[in-house]
């Protein structure tokens, strides 16, 4: 039985893992369809410096505001979906996330990253991605009152 739970974290780590932006491959400016630069450009019309990347069928430009590293998703009609900002988890980590942190399987893992994603629709959640003394990784989801996802909980046995 525990080896069922082990095989089925790991495919569910995996699948968390493929949606972090790191695992988005760059993309040249040409390729984006003009509908998703028009989005951007309506929603951050002050960003210069925007890097393009795709995964399956969405479309991300990573850029800078209020200095943090701002990931900004879209489809290919050019519809937001959501923000994912980097934040500092020393510093800009509400005390209820830390809590929740340290009262989970991951309690002594490092945080490597720290996001706040927020949907077209005004969702909050957020987002670590952290690793271990053996330099595996794993990747846990709270809520926007700092609570555990249940996701991150069935992805820790």
């Amino acid at each position: 039985m525990k080896s069922i739970h082990l095989i089925l974290a790991l495919i569910f780590s995996s699948v968390l893992i493929a949606q972090t932006p790191d695992a988005y491959t760059k993309t040249k400016i040409k390729e984006v369809p003009k509908s998703v630069k028009q989005s951007f450009m309506q929603m951050f019309p002050k960003s210069d410096q925007v890097e393009w990347s795709t995964f399956s069928d969405e479309f991300q430009a990573k850029h800078k505001l209020n200095n943090h590293t701002v990931f900004s998703r879209y489809n290919s009609e050019g519809l937001h979906l959501n923000d994912l900002t980097q934040l500092n988890w020393e510093k800009e980590a509400d005390e209820k996330i830390k809590n929740s942190k340290k009262r989970s399987f991951y309690k002594h893992w490092e945080v490597i990253e720290f996001y706040r994603k927020e949907s077209s629709k005004g969702d909050v959640s957020y987002t670590l991605q952290l690793k271990n003394k053996d330099n595996e990784l794993g990747t846990i989801y709270f809520d926007k009152n700092g609570n555990l996802d249940e996701k991150s909980k069935s992805s820790a046995y």
